[in-house]
């Protein structure tokens, strides 16, 4: 509950400026003041109730580890920064393109195709050389640099161009955001993969509501100055005019020269906003120098739990199986026993002891190693062949909205 009220507050407190219709933040209000000092007190609230909790939300107990702790403030400073600077890239496409609200959505392919080619690249790359610590150190060094790229949009900016940014933004992120998550896992307790992992989504949203908040305050502001210089020099053309009430079908029925005023007050109060983004990627791509590089695991996590076992099935491969028989894997195995005793005795105190069973690579297993030199060339050339399949269809959308 405190939780839950904490974070509420948070959000609130972030979003003061909307919600109550201000400039900006007014710490002389009390109402402002009033959610600050409670927000403080829920937390502190929590924090008390977890030190005491037998079964805490958030064992406080995790943030003794350093990578943890780093990969969590990472992961909220990438919310911060990140995540605020991709939710005003649809309004920039609305409003500036005068695209609909789906084509804007389709237009953000190219960031989704980057962002998931990046993380499925590093993590085959890391599955086969155990090594994840140098892609958050590339990713965000990409993703700062996009931010200052994205500094220069523009009305005249094209189509294919906004999508080269947006794109090399999207490969930034996905060296970042799944690797920081395998870091997490694989430096704590395996009974304590969820909490770790949750507890690291948890405070990366934090970070993106407090990112946006900021972020759109900043954002609207500089917006509400630009307008109120275009719809005076309009000589009240467009009385009622503001921030609030811009939408795309309000500023496509706007004449000549208020259409153009608009579009170029939005860039002008978009466009510099991400430079405030660019110092929070930086302070990312620092900290993640401080990555350790752990050994990974090699061992799943139900079976480092104890909640299932290995057991062989037909040609060489293995399954998990869950329950008691994880608990006491008896006479699962052939072979020589844990104790070194011949397979069938009894171990000391007469009962039969577990025995371990040497598994041969057969059956489908041996057609699938004798292929893997054929399967590795088909699949480098079909990873060479992505980036133009992507760019032919990010051509072809762009026509067919234009």
């Amino acid at each position: 509950m405190t939780m839950a009220l904490a974070t509420t507050g948070i959000i609130v407190a972030a979003s003061w400026p909307s919600l109550a219709n201000e400039k900006g933040y007014d710490w002389g209000s009390p109402g402002l003041l009033g959610t600050v000092v409670a927000t403080v007190v829920l937390a502190v609230t929590f924090v008390m109730v977890e030190l005491r909790a037998e079964d805490p939300i958030l064992p406080l107990r995790l943030f003794k580890n350093s990578t943890f702790t780093l990969t969590t403030a990472i992961g909220f400073v990438i919310g911060a920064g990140m995540f605020a600077a991709i939710q005003f890239l649809p309004t920039y496409l609305q409003i500036v393109k005068g695209e609909g609200v789906t084509a804007s959505g389709l237009l953000l392919i190219p960031m989704m195709v980057g962002m998931m080619g990046a993380a499925i690249v590093s993590g085959a790359l890391i599955a086969k050389r155990g090594k994840y610590r140098m892609y958050p150190i590339v990713g965000l060094a990409i993703a700062a640099a996009d931010l200052a790229w994205l500094t220069t949009l523009a009305v005249d900016t094209s189509l294919f161009v906004f999508g080269a940014m947006i794109f090399v933004f999207g490969l930034g992120i996905g060296l970042v955001m799944q690797n920081i998550i395998l870091a997490v896992q694989n430096s704590v307790d395996p009974h304590e993969i969820g909490v770790a992992t949750s507890a690291n989504s948890y405070f990366r949203e934090i970070g993106a509501t407090l990112g946006i908040a900021v972020v759109g305050t900043i954002f609207t502001s500089r917006l509400s100055e630009r307008l109120g210089d275009v719809f005076a020099q309009a000589g009240g053309a467009a009385q009622g005019g503001g921030a609030d009430s811009l939408t795309p079908d309000v500023v496509k029925q706007l004449p000549e020269p208020i259409h153009s005023g608009v579009l170029n007050a939005y860039v002008d109060a978009l466009a510099p906003t991400f430079w405030y983004l660019v110092p929070i990627g930086v302070l990312a791509l620092v900290m993640a120098f401080f990555l350790p590089q752990l050994k990974l695991s090699e061992t799943a996590g139900m079976v480092a739990r104890g909640e299932a076992v290995a057991a062989p099935k037909a040609g060489g491969e293995t399954e998990l199986v869950e329950g008691e028989a994880a608990a006491v894997p008896e006479n699962v195995t052939v072979g020589a026993t844990t104790d070194g005793s011949p397979a069938g005795d009894a171990a000391p105190g007469g009962i039969a002891a577990p025995r371990v069973r040497r598994t041969e690579r057969r059956g489908p297993r041996a057609g699938r190693s004798q292929a893997k030199g054929r399967g590795g060339r088909v699949t480098t050339t079909a990873l060479r062949r992505l980036p133009a399949l992507f760019s032919s269809l990010y051509l072809r959308v762009c026509t067919l909205i234009a």
